[in-house]
């Protein structure tokens, strides 16, 4: 015993047309929306409706993996030599991590010279005090950097740049403070030239890329919700 498929009464066996509704045994029924596309059919933009959602999901994980690699790229320049000390019979980079190191080792170098004069070694002290605060956001910044490139990688909801923008104020805070302090060197003691402290390379790179980090994820934010 088959079943009619356009009105789904029972057909014997063997039976030509349906007794119900007289349609031809075996020919399939006819709906309304036959040739409608389907749901997963192609829409008028030529793009699968059914696979817009994965597509755009795909999308936001791949940027979301480039703004992780910016931050974790972020947090290398953290590590790297920002500062150079010249003092012509000796010269060294340092990073910040190591800034109370420098300001020990210019010291120590100031006494075997003949001592530094008073105003020097006070302005080395005040910076000493500078150093300590500008460490505590140091920590601060590369805690947020980590934090940002482990939600990136790991695909959490939206973009965060808190991280990039921390380092991008923590780098310009830091050339203020080279420049402010090489400026009291050269000028709280004759004979002693600018250029004795000095910004490295690394502190303008890291100025560049946390700008291209924070572009990239304000664009790539605005991409991926007009998609949504």
């Amino acid at each position: 015993m088959s079943f009619c498929c356009q009105c789904g009464k029972q057909v014997e066996d063997g039976a030509r047309f349906c007794p119900a509704c007289g349609a031809p045994a075996g020919t399939p029924a006819v709906h309304a929306s036959a040739g409608a596309p389907s749901v997963a059919s192609v829409s008028a933009s030529g793009v699968s409706v059914g696979s817009a959602a994965p597509a755009t999901a795909a999308q936001a994980k791949s940027a979301k993996i480039v703004a992780g690699v910016l931050n974790a790229l972020l947090a290398v320049c953290a590590f790297m030599p920002w500062v150079n000390v010249n003092l012509y019979v000796w010269s060294d980079s340092f990073s910040i991590p190591t800034l109370l190191d420098m300001a020990n080792t210019v010291r120590e170098w100031g006494s075997s010279l003949g001592g530094l004069s008073s105003d020097v070694d006070g302005v080395l002290a005040g910076f000493t005090v500078v150093i300590l605060g500008i460490l505590i956001i140091w920590l601060v910044v590369v805690v947020l950097l980590i934090r940002d490139a482990y939600r990136y990688f790991t695909n959490k909801p939206g973009f965060n740049s808190t991280g990039a923008a921390a380092v991008l104020t923590l780098s310009a805070l830091f050339l203020l403070v080279v420049f402010a302090l090489d400026q009291m060197i050269s000028g709280s003691s004759s004979g002693v030239p600018s250029g004795l402290v000095s910004a490295t390379g690394w502190v303008w790179g890291t100025v560049a890329l946390s700008i291209g980090a924070l572009v990239y994820s304000e664009v790539k934010e605005k991409e991926v919700g007009e998609n949504a």
